[in-house]
């Protein structure tokens, strides 16, 4: 329903989550944190169906197989992160472009799309902001 008066909107900074995080799941601090089919948070990894979110800003270990019984802390933002090789090495011409997840400290040029093998598709990780000598700059 359109407004008819002046509301006091309630407001987030924007930049820190608290998500619950997969049964068995091991999130080191500084890793790519995605969401899982589940809605549940998880290391980064060469999957198709994750949603990168950002960046742990703690470790969180989850020792239950209980979905949710521990959360995490995730910036959001950009961070720098390795970057892969060969073919799948990222380069300054590339900034502006979209990366993709290779594990939970690792991004690369391409989805995998190219080869036969699903296990070797990778989600999206987000926009490539920069590239130097600390890595490939993600804003996630």
């Amino acid at each position: 329903m359109a407004l008819s008066m002046d509301v006091n909107r309630k407001e987030r900074e924007g930049n820190l989550l608290v998500l619950p995080v997969a049964g068995s799941e091991k999130i080191y601090g500084g890793a790519i944190v995605t969401i899982n089919a589940d809605g549940y948070a998880v290391a980064g990894k060469t999957a198709l169906g994750l949603t990168a979110i950002g960046c742990a800003d703690e470790r969180a270990i989850n020792i239950s197989e209980v979905a949710g019984a521990i959360d995490v802390k995730v910036k959001l933002g950009i961070f720098a992160f390795n970057n892969s090789s060969g073919d799948d090495e990222i380069s300054r011409k590339n900034i502006g472009d979209f990366c993709y997840i290779v594990d939970d400290d690792t991004v690369a040029l391409t989805d995998g799309s190219t080869t036969v093998d699903t296990a070797k598709k990778r989600s999206l990780a987000g926009k490539i902001f920069d590239v130097d000598d600390d890595g490939v700059w993600v804003a996630i």
